[in-house]
Parts: C-alpha cells; structure tokens; sequence
C-alpha cells in the first residue's frame, strides 16, 4: 500500500462482514494511523454540557438520551422505518429514555412523519 493511499485494495463494505467504522479504521491504519484503541468515549466537561441542554431542551439530567440514525447509503443494508419506530418506542417505554432521531434536513421529514405516534418523548 502506498503512503498517499494511491494503490487500489479491494473494497468488500458491500458483503457487510465487518461494521462500517472497521473499514474506516483498517483504512487509517494503512495511512500510518495507530488504531489499536478502539475505546469509543468522549470525555465531556460541564460548560459542554450547559452549552448542549440549553440548545437541546429536551435532554433532561438525569434521562437517557439515545441517538438513532435510521438511514443508510447503502440500500441493501436499509432496516424498514418501522422497525425503526418499533425499537424507539420500546426505548422509551423499557428504558425511560428520549430517543433523539438524527440525520440530514431532508430525512428529518420522513422522521417527524412516521414518529409522530411517540409524542414528546421523541426529538429530531
């Protein structure tokens, strides 16, 4: 492999053997990147804090907030919005949690459309 990344290798994200940030890491491993931490947190002071719940008011301490994106690129690898829907609903009631549905400006219309029976405890 060259250093500027201008050999050709074999590309294989479409027979989904691997998770997407796999690839993207085996990638960045051949530009020279070391990526055997695979640890994937953030570490978020207060002020960040402050700074997201005054532009997100619907995150509450205290509440767990989990973010979905229910689109792909890739169509063969598209879970149905219902599904979608199904899992967001069962995470707010088992769970006591917002779901936060991110995406596109675009995708947020079909969003708001087919979650609109979650109520408040759904946000885009």
């Amino acid at each position: 492999m060259g250093f500027l990344l201008n050999e050709k290798i074999k590309d294989n994200k479409a027979l989904g053997l691997k998770h997407e940030v796999e690839y993207n890491l085996e990638l960045a491993a051949l530009a020279g990147a070391d990526t055997s931490d695979k640890d994937l947190t953030l570490d978020i002071n207060s002020k960040d804090i402050e700074d997201v719940s005054a532009l997100f008011p619907f995150l509450k301490e205290g509440r767990i907030c989990l973010a979905l994106h229910p689109f792909t690129s890739d169509p063969a690898k598209q879970w149905p919005m219902e599904k979608f829907v199904g899992l967001a609903g069962r995470l707010t009631a088992e769970l006591d949690a917002t779901v936060c549905m991110v995406g596109t400006e675009s995708e947020g219309c079909n969003v708001r459309r087919s979650f609109a029976s979650l109520g408040s405890r759904f946000a885009t």
